[in-house]
């Protein structure tokens, strides 16, 4: 009546197969974190110089297509402006597998000079990738913001909060 089957495999256990791997999740490393003020830094805290050739390539690698993940209703606080004023922009999420970040990073470092991470920049600067065709999956993912906590906390300008923020995060 069943033949050689099995109640295991009939109920569609797994009997003879090689065990499933369970795909691990990659960790991103974020970007453009600027709250809680505490820990993080206001973007202003983050204003400094940048080689016009490096600042134009990363903001085309901050802005790139191919990168975003999908965007939500609503608008976010510019952080220059006084509260009340918002951009009609995002919020958008782009990664390009390795960083990960919202759309207001690129519009505070095109319009207030934001400074970034050297490691990200050189990242940006050594990329080879060349125009895309279509976006990129990434699969699941979570993001980590340990670098740029370590990294603006270093380049914050309000050092009573970057030395406060060590002993609180």
């Amino acid at each position: 009546m069943w033949g050689s089957e099995t109640p295991r495999s009939r109920m569609g256990l797994r009997t003879n197969a090689a065990p499933r791997r369970r795909q691990a999740m990659k960790i991103l490393h974020g970007l453009g974190c600027w709250s809680p003020r505490i820990m993080y830094p206001h973007p202003s805290e983050l204003v400094g110089d940048w080689n016009m050739e490096a600042k134009a390539t990363v903001l085309a690698y901050l802005n790139r297509e191919e990168f975003e993940l999908g965007e939500e209703m609503g608008m976010f606080d510019n952080e220059f402006l006084p509260p009340g004023n918002m951009d009609f922009l995002g919020p958008t999420e782009y990664t390009d597998g390795v960083w990960h970040w919202e759309n207001d990073l690129a519009v505070y470092v095109e319009q207030y000079s934001v400074t970034l991470p050297q490691e990200f920049v050189s990242h940006v600067l050594r990329s080879t990738l060349g125009p895309a065709d279509e976006k990129i999956d990434f699969g699941e993912f979570k993001v980590c913001h340990a670098k740029w906590r370590r990294w603006s906390r270093n380049n914050r300008s309000n050092r009573l909060l970057a030395k406060c923020s060590y002993f609180l995060f």
